[in-house]
């Protein structure tokens, strides 16, 4: 049953502004609301005035204190809800939101000979397409970006062909464009793709025929060479982590083996050409590293940090590679499986595997500067891995898993923030709906 409570202790109030305009109570005037509103329903502000040009206030009291409506999301945390894309082992995920809204999940499917495949769900959990094999045999390392054309673009190394790096390119709804195409010779590792600005996407690996070196290529949307193979780095380079910058260019991290173990990053241009680093983020020995790219130009790298006990870490760098805040710690305890990804408010999800906490799936929320907005929080209370994060275009976000306590199951959460949503209704009416998981008491004001 949905709770509508109208402004009745304000009905003298409005009807005299209906009918002489209320010279007295002056331009702020402001008509209220408020009550405990359950779960999935909501608080309607029945104001009768008639117009298009109000304001509104709407805020919710918790522990004592007023909050704002946009604020629920970042103190409380969000609701979500699981579900089971494959029911049987999946690994090597990476996820990628699509450019109508949707998100592509790809992974190794284990109870298929370990074959490239790829499902596409809509926003609110719902199958759009697949499962479908982008690769028949065995893949792993997969790592798939969306390009600036709406298509996708998977790279993996494929296991029946000597491992040798390969790529696919579909389209938003999956169907092949493109492909199977190899981009690497030998056997290709830690891979990871990005999409560049220019249309392009870069990928970035551990060439095995070269010493596990740090190589990248980048292809243009056709599927041909655009530049490359590049050594960034002339030695064993693994957990490689890459991401286009807002300025077009791309940072690539890493761990250097030839340098301790040390955690490092270059940045490149569209072209191909060096442009900063080798520039070690971490003066020590790194492992499960992932980076994105925040609404404010800078780069957020969360790890785990094998010289502090594997706790998880993260820095943030600016966009010519100049240190920006951290090191920090956001898990005192061994962290793995780290993906992270960046909030349409600006705010960065970091989602991994809790050692500390019997390999828990767990999230916490960072904000741009640096500092801890909500979290830790439990998305799964069994042994998580393969942990794949990815935000979607109308600000949900979703994390995909291996769910290896319940028989390694292909799984997804899909978490909401839109907890406390605000809604005109019409001209007289606006309404507060509460989305949260909980009873709360909310208040709605219009301002004349």
């Amino acid at each position: 049953m949905r709770l509508k409570l109208t402004v009745l202790l304000s009905a003298v109030l409005l009807s005299m502004l209906l009918l002489t305009g209320c010279p007295s109570a002056g331009p702020d005037s402001i008509f209220t609301v408020q009550g405990l509103v359950d779960s999935e329903n909501y608080l309607a502000l029945v104001h009768g005035l008639g117009r298009d040009n109000l304001t509104f206030t709407a805020q919710f009291v918790k522990d004592g204190y007023i909050y704002d409506y946009t604020d629920y999301p970042e103190y409380f945390g969000g609701h979500y809800s699981s579900s089971v894309f494959n029911d049987s082992p999946s690994s090597y995920l990476s996820s990628t939101p699509l450019t109508n809204g949707n998100v592509l999940i790809a992974y190794s499917d284990w109870i298929n000979t370990g074959c490239g495949t790829l499902v596409i769900y809509d926003s609110d959990g719902n199958l759009v397409s697949g499962p479908k094999v982008f690769e028949s045999t065995s893949s792993t390392f997969i790592s798939a970006a969306t390009l600036t054309n709406s298509n996708v673009f998977i790279a993996y190394s494929d296991d029946d062909n000597s491992h040798f790096g390969t790529f696919v390119i579909y389209g938003s709804s999956g169907s092949l464009v493109l492909g199977p195409t190899v981009f690497s010779n030998s056997m290709s590792e830690h891979i990871s793709a990005t999409a560049l600005t220019n249309g392009n996407a870069l990928i970035a690996y551990a060439d095995s025929g070269n010493f596990l070196h740090g190589t990248f290529v980048i292809y243009d949307s056709s599927g041909s060479l655009a530049a490359g193979p590049t050594v960034f780095s002339n030695s064993m380079s693994l957990h490689i982590s890459a991401t286009t910058l807002s300025n077009s260019n791309v940072l690539i991290t890493y761990s250097d083996w030839g340098n301790s173990h040390y955690g490092t990053l270059v940045i490149y241009d569209s072209d191909g050409n060096l442009i900063e680093g080798p520039t070690v983020f971490e003066s020590a020995s790194v492992d499960d590293i992932s980076v994105t790219t925040l609404t404010n130009g800078n780069v957020l790298i969360a790890y785990s940090d094998l010289g502090n006990s594997d706790y998880g870490t993260l820095v943030i760098y600016d966009s010519q590679g100049n240190l920006v805040s951290g090191p920090t710690v956001f898990e005192s305890a061994a962290t793995n499986y780290i993906s992270v990804t960046t909030l349409t408010n600006g705010n960065i999800l970091i989602s991994y595997s809790d050692d500390g906490n019997s390999y828990y799936g767990t999230y916490l929320i960072y904000n741009s500067t640096g500092s801890k907005v909500s979290g830790p929080t439990i998305f799964e209370s069994t042994n998580t891995i393969f942990i794949s994060a990815t935000t979607f275009t109308n600000g949900n976000t979703l994390i995909a898993y291996d769910d290896a306590g319940d028989l390694d199951q292909g799984t997804f959460i899909i978490h909401s923030w839109l907890d406390l949503l605000l809604q005109k209704v019409d001209k007289n009416e606006v309404r507060l709906h509460n989305n949260t998981e909980e009873t709360l008491e909310l208040i709605l004001s219009v301002h004349k």
